[in-house]
């Protein structure tokens, strides 16, 4: 994983990602990531995408197999 990417930044990019998929609803969103009100859920992830979308899947890209980051196995 890139050093600079923390947890959080997965959690918040997964948490937005079901959020703008739409085919959760808040509340049953809320319940998965532990927050105590479906306001709280909404307050921190029901924003317009962004920079920020696009910083964090750069991030998760970053961390997808690639020929020159893929360590080759012989038997």
């Amino acid at each position: 994983m890139p050093a600079n990417l923390r947890f959080y930044d997965l959690r918040h990019a997964h948490v937005s990602w079901l959020v703008a998929d739409g085919k959760l609803g808040i509340k049953e969103i809320s319940e998965r990531v532990g927050h105590s009100s479906a306001v709280m859920t909404l307050d921190r992830y029901a924003h317009a995408p962004g920079d920020t979308d696009n910083r964090q899947r750069s991030a998760l890209d970053a961390l997808a197999p690639t020929p020159s980051n893929v360590v080759a196995i012989r038997r």
